[in-house]
């Protein structure tokens, strides 16, 4: 069976169709994945800047408590200092008695 000229063309015009409206379809998706991985990409770097800030926090805090802990050992050696030398023997002949081992 022989197509027609008018069949041919008709099947050619409707193929046209299809693949505009396919072209069309790709576009929107493209656009759309555009735009969803824009908005995954600014809210990565949105949790990166508030990590950032949260561990600054963190080793503020951290250095805020050393130097208070820094401060009450001093303040405990200056007011007792015979008790801080012992201490440090202590922990000096303990320290000497594991390695020995």
């Amino acid at each position: 069976m022989k197509e027609t000229g008018s069949k041919s063309a008709f099947d050619l015009d409707a193929l046209h169709v299809q693949l505009a409206n396919l072209r069309s379809e790709i576009e929107d998706l493209a656009d759309t994945l555009a735009t969803g991985f824009g908005q995954a990409r600014a809210g990565a770097k949105e949790a990166v800047g508030e990590g950032k800030e949260f561990v600054g926090r963190m080793q503020n805090l951290g250095r805020d408590r050393v130097h208070a802990a820094d401060q009450t050992l001093e303040h405990a050696a200056r007011e007792r200092p015979l008790t801080t030398v012992l201490v440090a023997a202590a922990i000096g002949f303990l320290i000497g008695a594991l390695l020995r081992r």
